[in-house]
């Protein structure tokens, strides 16, 4: 991932339950809930909206504990690395109970091979994490929000406003992500969106 955000991780050891598969609403279901949540956002006087992570998986950046997430392949990477040394112990034991040493030249090849193993293992790693934060681009979701954020209420509605910032159906971003994607969305003002850990470009 750029500029190794997988690896600067601060430790962090409950992790939760990695790699559950992803649940998707039937269509009927969908619909009800986004029905409902434009009559909440219709009603309220004042909307703020907290985004984390799962808002940016459509865009190629994974999230904690998702199918993909890091913390999901870290634990993957790390149940490899155990195999890997439970294979090297097993080879140097069967090395061991061998009558007859092997020659130099046998075991250069099997340290070739060990080399190479390793080698595999470090550039499926580089090609997992081979993602940009400068190319990703904002998902749907976050046009969505600055749309709602820069867009006012139709004049139908019979709440009654105190000021002029009632009038829209969200009024403040706070986002828990680095990925930098809200501030690339247009329409979304600045004094609109608070970055509470920073992004990835400041």
């Amino acid at each position: 991932m750029s500029a190794g955000y997988a690896e600067r991780l601060k430790e962090y050891p409950n992790k939760g339950k990695c790699g559950l598969p992803e649940n998707y609403d039937t269509s009927r279901s969908l619909s009800s809930k986004i029905s409902t949540l434009a009559n909440l956002l219709n009603d309220s006087s004042y909307t703020v909206v907290l985004t984390g992570a799962g808002i940016s998986t459509s865009a190629g950046i994974p999230d904690f504990r998702g199918p993909n997430g890091i913390w999901t392949r870290e634990q993957e990477r790390l149940k490899q690395l155990q195999l890997m040394m439970k294979k090297k112990k097993r080879k140097r034991v069967e090395q061991e109970s061998r009558k007859k040493k092997k020659n130099g030249d046998d075991d250069q090849m099997e340290q070739l091979q060990d080399d190479r193993e390793q080698q595999q293992q470090k550039q499926e790693t580089s090609n997992e994490d081979n993602l940009s934060f400068v190319t990703a681009k904002p998902t749907l979701t976050h046009r969505a929000l600055a749309h709602l954020i820069a867009t006012k209420k139709p004049k139908s509605n019979k709440q009654h406003h105190r000021n002029n910032k009632s009038h829209y159906h969200v009024h403040h971003l706070i986002t828990q992500n680095i990925d930098g994607l809200h501030g690339k969305t247009p329409q979304l003002p600045r004094s609109h969106l608070s970055i509470l850990h920073g992004d990835i470009f400041t």
